[in-house]
């Protein structure tokens, strides 16, 4: 097979990857509209998103505030400019490190619980069975892991970056002395 062949053979598998995407995405937004999503599932959903990620962020955002605190105490010290511990902590932890590593968190966490929950459904041809039931899987199953990600990201990086201030307020107290 010539190089150009295999070039468009992945140009046009590309193609249908982001067009089963945007179907998809089409599918949800038309789900939303109306917002008739399954009240019992979306409470379900936010309870497995956000409370159950909610120590793993708490955990991972203290002790990255910490370091994060302890990299800027470094600077802080060789120019003595203690006022200015606050501000670059704060400007770290708002802009960069909170909604990054929660995101990871976040991500890694409800991403495969729902990757293997669906994929098990579908494997299982429960997905099928909501079908001949008249249920729509999209408003059913996609649409509450959705909303709950969706306030409960927002929550647990308010939430997050609570945390790492915390932790980079008591590391910088120790270690500063500020």
């Amino acid at each position: 097979m010539t190089a150009i062949a295999r070039l468009g053979g992945a140009v046009i598998d590309l193609c249908r990857v982001v067009g089963a995407l945007t179907l998809f995405a089409g599918s949800v937004l038309r789900a939303l509209i109306p917002p008739r999503a399954d009240r019992v599932e979306t409470w379900r959903a936010l309870h497995r998103v956000g409370v159950r990620s909610l120590p793993i962020v708490i955990i991972t955002a203290f002790f990255a505030g910490g370091i994060a605190a302890i990299q800027v105490s470094t600077y802080v010290t060789k120019f003595r400019a203690y006022e200015a511990v606050g501000w670059g902590f704060g400007f770290v932890t708002f802009r960069e490190l909170g909604p990054l590593l929660v995101g990871l968190m976040f991500s890694g966490r409800v991403g495969a619980h729902n990757t293997a929950e669906l994929g098990t459904m579908k494997v299982t041809e429960q997905i099928d069975a909501l079908r001949i039931l008249a249920i729509d899987p999209i408003r059913f199953l996609v649409l509450p892991r959705i909303i709950a990600m969706l306030v409960m990201m927002t929550l647990l990086n308010v939430i997050g970056d609570v945390f790492a201030l915390a932790g980079g307020m008591l590391t910088a107290y120790a270690m500063v002395g500020v």
